[in-house]
């Protein structure tokens, strides 16, 4: 396939043996041309009596920046304008109240020599805060996702994938990865320089950097 002529909207040139009668299952004929995509850019989006302020783009709206679009949340978007209504998002994302730290985010590894009650004791704990942290992130984002104002999560997941680190890297503490998510969750919305910053010197990401041999 012609990417290039697909994504543009022009019809590649045929291949010597596709002729008028070519058989439509001849991989030599080529498709219909497709319309070029959208123009799109930065510019706030105006509504036109081509392209309305209507459910589905309000829905899109939602769903975009958060996890579905919620009747009521359709209706109160329609109510507003384009700008407005994307300003609530963000607004509400911006005012929702930060995540409660867990216990586990103190739960420290004992010391060398420490008794084998003591160390198998944290084993366990520390392998019931990370499947704690694992479903408190999916039990958080249901939850936001069922009130309609899941921005924060969504910038959390994407910061995530390219701000990564690995569970084994950093010797799987609970604490070490509860102060990891707590970081992409409070810089989700702030300056990203100072997010890039602070999170180099978190101790998932060093080790995953292997900042500790360095």
């Amino acid at each position: 396939m012609d990417r290039r002529s697909l994504l543009l909207g022009r019809r590649p040139a045929p291949s010597a043996h596709a002729g008028p009668t070519a058989d439509p299952d001849d991989p030599g004929r080529m498709p219909p041309p497709v319309a070029p995509p959208t123009a799109g850019g930065l510019a706030p989006f105006e509504a036109t009596a081509h392209e309305p302020w209507d459910a589905a783009r309000a829905r899109h709206l939602l769903r975009r920046t958060g996890y579905h679009a919620p009747p009521a949340a359709v209706t109160a978007a329609l109510a507003q304008t384009p700008a407005a209504a994307a300003n609530a998002v963000v607004d509400v994302a911006l005012a929702a109240a930060p995540v409660p730290v867990p216990s586990y985010a103190a739960l420290f590894p004992p010391p060398a020599g420490a008794p084998d009650a003591e160390v198998q004791a944290y084993n366990q704990a520390n392998s019931r805060g990370i499947t704690a942290e694992a479903n408190g992130v999916l039990a958080e984002a249901l939850a936001l996702r069922t009130a309609g104002t899941g921005l924060r999560e969504r910038l959390t997941l994407a910061l995530h994938g390219t701000l990564t680190t690995n569970l084994s890297e950093y010797g799987n503490r609970a604490h070490r990865l509860v102060r990891y998510w707590s970081l992409l969750r409070t810089g989700a919305l702030g300056n990203y320089r100072t997010l890039v910053r602070e999170m180099g010197k978190t101790p998932a990401m060093l080790l995953y950097l292997d900042g500790n041999l360095n």
